[in-house]
């Protein structure tokens, strides 16, 4: 049999979701779903765990009893007894258990539940797995997929996505964009036919169709500049979710929940026998630029570990690098105004250092972009940084002014 991975995201967490996936499933195929929280939970379990402030689980029981009472009006066992073990969970935090990554995971284990009840209440025969069994980590921080295996010949398996175990079974998260890992994981472990993601728009676009309205779909994009735009701020799947199946050639399809529309294929280069002519730009904001000048710099050693250890030290984040024979430019998200300006300090006693504030990066993203940019002075816009990708797939524009973006779009 082939195997297909679904994957529900937040927002496709609904009575809807629910009945369009089911009706798409493949009989003649092992279907696996990997169910995410449902919307906003997460948020709500990470701020229990920064206050203990047990209102924001009444929440949590709030957002799910309103799915779960679309489903069935019956109280299913299983699902009562989840509300009652995360509560018990969040006692013993406040008592002092190490327990944080449980409970924020928790919102999977939930969803799932509620899917899985959905299911029995439709008379759908499956199987309810933990990823618990079957997601691990090893000690250089890999995910992989372990003593995964059909059960009692079920056609149809639902398993959480985001949760995973050590190889000492402790309890951890796969991190930003988790869900979609966990169905690459799968899809990458068992040779899956192909890996779908429900989600709540039409597929990847060319810009925010939230705020463009010349927003295009791309209808194909292979996966180095999928992973490309993601990592220059598309809110598309994360970039280590490509990857697995990127290295065993899954095609994956973006596919909205709601419209049952597969939008995207995400899938090695000329998969078709069309080739799609794309760029794409992102726009990021809030961005800090640190600027670190000295002559020392010029033919000496170990001057670039000295700078980026200070960031390290303090887990800043930094983005784009752009270094010369006496200068090295970065940029970070950082939020804590503190933390940058302990940084700054340090650099001081080696080097001149600079910040500045509130920048945006204007990222362009191309499967040849210096053919789409080369007839452009970017100099006239006064950037920061101007960054080209070693790889030929993006450029990143580090400005001040707003306008300046403004302009350039125009002449795109």
């Amino acid at each position: 049999m082939n195997t297909i991975i679904y994957k529900l995201g937040g927002s496709s967490q609904c009575f809807i979701g629910y009945k369009n996936l089911i009706e798409i499933l493949n009989k003649n195929n092992n279907n696996i779903i990997v169910i995410s929280a449902i919307k906003g939970v997460t948020n709500n379990l990470i701020n229990f765990i920064k206050t203990k402030d047990l209102n924001y689980i009444n929440e949590v029981e709030k957002i799910n009893n309103f799915i779960y009472e679309t489903i069935t009006t019956q109280p299913y066992e299983v699902y009562i007894n989840s509300l009652y073990y995360l509560k018990q969970l969040c006692i013993n935090f406040i008592n002092g258990s190490n327990v944080e990554n449980e409970i924020i995971g928790y919102g999977e284990i939930l969803s799932s539940i509620i899917f899985s009840v959905f299911l029995t209440v439709n008379n759908i025969d499956h199987e309810l797995l933990y990823a618990y069994n079957h997601v691990y980590s090893n000690l250089f921080n890999e995910f992989y997929i372990k003593q995964f295996k059909f059960i009692n010949n079920k056609n149809i398996y639902v398993i959480q996505g985001f949760i995973a175990s050590t190889e000492s079974n402790e309890k951890i998260l796969l991190g930003r964009g988790g869900s979609d890992t966990t169905g690459a994981l799968l899809a990458q472990n068992l040779k899956a036919k192909y890996y779908e993601v429900w989600t709540d728009v039409d597929g990847i676009y060319t810009c925010d169709p939230k705020i463009y309205n010349f927003a295009k779909i791309i209808p194909e994009i292979d996966y180095e500049l999928c992973q490309e735009l993601s990592a220059m701020g598309a809110k598309v799947m994360h970039p280590l979710s490509i990857r697995p199946c990127q290295i065993t050639n899954i095609p994956i399809y973006i596919r909205n929940t709601f419209t049952k529309n597969i939008g995207t294929i995400i899938c090695k280069p000329f998969f078709s026998k069309i080739k799609h002519n794309i760029l794409c730009f992102t726009i990021q904001k809030n961005v800090t630029v640190f600027k670190i000048k000295s002559l020392n710099m010029w033919n000496s050693c170990g001057f670039i570990t000295q700078i980026f250890k200070e960031f390290s030290d303090r887990n800043v984040d930094v983005n784009i690098v752009a270094t010369s024979q006496f200068s090295v430019s970065t940029t970070t998200f950082e939020e804590n105004y503190n933390k940058l300006f302990e940084i700054k300090k340090a650099l001081s006693n080696k080097f001149n250092v600079s910040i500045i504030s509130n920048c945006f990066i204007l990222s362009y993203i191309s499967n040849n972009i210096h053919d789409k940019l080369n007839k452009i002075n970017l100099t006239q816009f006064n950037p920061e940084i101007i960054h080209f990708s070693d790889n030929n797939l993006s450029i990143s524009i580090v400005l001040k002014d707003i306008t300046s973006i403004y302009n350039l779009l125009y002449y795109i």
